[in-house]
């Protein structure tokens, strides 16, 4: 598999365009603090004492999508989680799950899910 350079070369452009995009998406979101990402995963905080990490995950556990709940890292409380970076359908979905848990989709002005136009843009 690791000496697939295609292979390798195509997925390192893929979680490329799925971090910038996903980051861009979770940025637009007062809710939100996204820290920068360098890995096949992004770090975010929820700003919303009233939306942890445990209510995150368990709104995308419910819509079979995955997060990381960071409260039990060093250094880190219940708003910090997670989430590696999948194909754009399956990010999507993540983020949209995001989106509608933080309230967040009824306030923004207006941020493009693969052409959903779900919020809008943040002033």
């Amino acid at each position: 598999m690791f000496t697939d350079k295609e292979y390798i070369e195509r997925t390192r452009s893929l979680i490329g365009k799925e971090r910038e995009r996903c980051i861009q998406t979770l940025a637009a979101i007062p809710e939100l603090k996204v820290y920068p990402a360098y890995a096949n995963f992004v770090l975010a905080r929820s700003l919303n004492p009233e939306i942890t990490a445990r209510t995150l995950f368990e709104a995308a556990i419910r819509r079979k999508m995955m997060i990381r709940d960071c409260s039990d890292f060093h250094s880190l409380n219940d708003s910090y989680f997670r989430f590696c970076f999948m194909l754009p359908e399956d990010n999507t979905r993540l983020l949209t799950c995001l989106l509608y848990t933080s309230d967040a989709a009824d306030d923004l002005p207006c941020v493009d899910l693969d052409g959903r136009r779900l919020i809008t843009q943040k002033k």
